[in-house]
């Protein structure tokens, strides 16, 4: 996302107060793709990179879990702090700083605070906002980075459009390969997007007497069927037997009982 020769010329520097940064090839206001927004900060590059709506987040406290609503979708909009030379900063301190200052308003709503997605393994953070369903207008992304200095991002036609039929999943399938030996599960889910707008289908997955289980994530098209192979660590509980696995989307769960072997 970063790199001196991206953003020469791209800049649009400023000292304190806000500043609205848009498509150069379209103007001020929403776009309808989603190219990075650069602008320089207190001496610090600031990358918005391109928006989507997901159906849910990982979020992070003493254990990762799936976050999601069934009457609500996530605006996400990843950000990258890099300096002048165009190098990522990860000083979790600034990158903290963004998470902190973000909210997003809808329609000239009530501002949304921000949540970090933590499905994300690249430079930065990826903000993340409930937004509810419904069909909307306008609304903007801010970032407020303290001492007077704010960007303001216009949401991009698309996240606006998807708001209104966001990705949302209903699982058809769960084989799980039995019995279950090693270290290993191995199951495949059946998934359809009955939503009119592609997504991110984001699940934990495994036995239900541990606490914490392995996520994984895979995207599915709109109004599409998908059929994926998943392989995710497992820790037999309490050696040989039976056991219940769970697959947990966030807003519902499906459960299956296996044969365990032994290790």
């Amino acid at each position: 996302m970063f790199g001196a020769t991206a953003t020469a010329g791209c800049l649009d520097a400023f000292r304190t107060g806000p500043t609205t940064v848009s498509d150069p090839t379209t103007g001020p206001g929403p776009t309808t793709a989603g190219p990075s927004r650069v602008t320089t900060v207190d001496g610090h590059v600031i990358d918005v990179g391109s928006m989507d709506v997901q159906a849910s987040i990982l979020t992070m406290g003493v254990h990762t879990d799936v976050r999601a609503y069934r009457a609500a979708s996530f605006l996400r909009v990843p950000v990258v702090l890099g300096d002048l030379s165009g190098e990522p900063v990860t000083d979790a301190d600034a990158n903290a700083r963004i998470r902190d200052g973000a909210s997003t308003s809808i329609d000239g709503g009530a501002s949304i605070t921000a949540h970090l997605d933590h499905a994300h393994d690249g430079p930065g953070v990826v903000l993340a906002m409930a937004v509810p369903t419904g069909e909307y207008a306008s609304g903007e992304v801010r970032l407020d980075l303290g001492a007077g200095n704010s960007i303001h991002v216009p949401i991009i036609r698309s996240a606006l459009a998807a708001f209104a039929d966001p990705p949302a999943f209903a699982v058809h399938g769960l084989a799980i390969d039995e019995p279950i030996e090693g270290d290993s599960l191995h199951a495949t889910v059946t998934i359809e997007n009955v939503g009119g707008t592609a997504g991110r289908f984001l699940a934990e997955l495994g036995p239900t007497s541990v606490s914490d289980s392995p996520e994984f994530h895979f995207d599915v098209p709109s109004h599409e069927e998908v059929r994926h192979d998943v392989s995710v660590p497992f820790t037999a509980p309490g050696g040989s037997g039976d056991a219940t696995i769970r697959l947990d989307w966030g807003v519902d769960q499906l459960e299956r009982s296996v044969e365990v072997g032994g290790s």
